[in-house]
Formats: structure tokens, C-alpha cells, sequence
């Protein structure tokens, strides 16, 4: 009896009896090929921790992979002394703080990742950044020529702003009509800095229509009042140059980095053997 079942099972697996449905192998598919590397269908899917647990595209995974051929190109792959320091530091970090490998591990696999893929995801991340910041080239200065062009194409104004002194007092010092009485002495304290226009709550709107020495009328609140003195007050106005330069410089460095970038990224295309399978 034992020959015999042993004998079927054998004929099955041969594919020699009839009628017999056999269970399909599951192997990872292939999905790009990118000149001698692989792209499969478990990268697109796996989830990356440096995007918030989100999966990447085929154009992504090809970027991925087109930088990490230039990285060793470049011997800018991250070493491996590197990449432990970066798992000691988010064990410990991030919120994590887990005491235990085992329990670094635990957590890894309820978000569907496991060590070796979150340091293949932390090489790759910093391997990346290290070639695109040796192929951005060093001599994208901006030129004070560029922040003037910019500024007098997008104006810029600097909103009013009020210098601001109030006094308090309780309630019962007030008038039955709720005004100051004459005689009254008042206490004045400089509020924290300017406050622009845009920054008035709704229950100090009435300081745009102060003038300079100006005193509001009480502003009653529990069983205290505050009145508020009008200090100084600057108008609205164009922004200079020089009180944008920074920011501008900064932005417009930002630009041309990013222009860099896309430039960088699109002659990796060309010069490489990309399938879309």
C-alpha cells in the first residue's frame, strides 16, 4: 500500500497522470531592467521608511537604481561602519527607543520590513544623497544681479505694522458709561515687539484706525479692563533689495538645484539601458 501511494505521488509530480492540478510556483516578477540590474515586483511593493511606510514607482526604483550604479562609479556607497552607526542612532531615536533587537525586529515586521531590507533602504537613501551632492555642480552662485530681477519681478510689500503700550485696571474704576474717568493715572507697559496688520485678532481690530499717542477705549474682560496706547506705527510698504536679498538668494539657490537635479536625473536616462517589461 505504501509502494503504491509512493508510486502515484511520483507519477503526479512527473505530470503523468491525468487529471492533476498542480499548485503555480510563485516567483518575484520582473518588472524593469536597468542596464545589468533588475527592478522586481517586490521593490514596487516594498514599504520604504524614509516615505512614511509608502511603496515607490517603477520611475522612482529606476532613479533608485541608476544613482546607486553611480554611487559605486563614484565609491560613494555607503560603508557598512557608516550604515550601523544609522541603525544604532533609529533604534535609539525616532521615538523607538526599543531595549531589545528582538523587539527592533518585532516592530520591523508588523510594518512589513524586515533588518536587512530597512539597511538595504538606509544605504541606498544615503548612498543617493552623497552621489547627488558630488554630480550638482559648485558653481550655481546667484549674482546680486539675479536677486534684483527677482524682487522687481515679484514685488513684495511689508505689511503695516503698530508699536503698542496698554494699561489695566479693575472694572470698577471705570465710569457707568464705561470710559476712563478724568484724573485717573494709567500704568503703560510696551507689549512684546511690533505686531503687523495681519497679526491683529479680530478684538484689537480697532488699533488700524488709531493714531500715533492715541488711547482706545477700555476693552472689558472678567472684572478687569485694558486699554491699549497706540507707541508708533510704520505704513505699509515695498520691501527693498537688500531687506529681501537673503531670502531670495536662498529660494533662488533652491531653484537651481532642483533644475540640477532634474537635468542630473534626466542625462542618467539617456545614457543608460532602461526596460519597461
Amino acid at each position: 500500500m505504501v509502494r503504491t501511494v509512493i508510486f502515484r505521488l511520483f507519477l503526479m509530480a512527473c505530470g503523468i497522470l491525468p487529471g492533476v492540478v498542480f499548485a503555480p510556483v510563485v516567483v518575484d516578477e520582473i518588472v524593469a531592467k536597468v542596464n545589468a540590474s533588475n527592478i522586481c515586483r517586490s521593490d514596487l511593493q516594498e514599504r520604504q521608511m524614509h516615505l512614511g511606510g509608502k511603496s515607490r514607482s517603477v520611475d522612482a526604483c529606476v532613479m533608485d537604481v541608476l544613482f546607486m550604479q553611480k554611487a559605486a562609479d563614484f565609491g560613494a556607497v555607503m560603508r557598512d561602519e557608516e550604515l550601523e552607526k544609522r541603525m544604532v542612532a533609529l533604534r535609539a531615536g525616532y521615538g523607538f527607543g526599543y531595549k531589545t533587537q528582538a523587539e527592533f525586529e518585532s516592530f520591523l515586521k508588523k510594518s512589513g520590513l524586515s533588518t536587512k531590507r530597512l539597511k538595504d533602504q538606509i544605504r541606498r537613501s544615503g548612498s543617493i544623497a552623497s552621489v547627488q551632492a558630488a554630480l550638482l555642480p559648485k558653481d550655481a552662485l546667484v549674482t546680486r544681479q539675479d536677486v534684483e530681477a527677482y524682487c522687481a519681478a515679484h514685488k513684495l510689500d511689508k505689511d503695516e505694522e503698530y508699536l503698542l503700550s496698554f494699561s489695566s485696571g479693575s472694572r470698577d474704576l471705570l465710569t457707568d458709561s464705561g470710559r476712563l474717568p478724568d484724573g485717573l493715572v494709567l500704568s503703560w507697559s510696551e507689549l512684546d515687539g511690533w505686531m503687523s496688520r495681519a497679526d491683529l485678532s479680530e478684538n484689537m481690530s480697532f488699533v488700524k484706525n488709531m493714531k500715533v499717542g492715541e488711547v482706545s477705549k477700555p476693552v472689558l474682560r472678567d472684572d478687569a479692563f485694558f486699554v491699549y496706547k497706540l507707541e508708533q506705527k510704520n505704513e505699509k510698504r515695498l520691501l527693498s533689495v537688500d531687506e529681501r536679498y537673503a531670502d531670495v538668494e536662498k529660494n533662488l539657490l533652491k531653484e537651481r538645484k532642483a533644475q540640477k537635479e532634474v537635468e542630473i536625473k534626466e542625462r542618467l536616462k539617456v545614457e543608460a539601458a532602461i526596460s519597461i517589461l
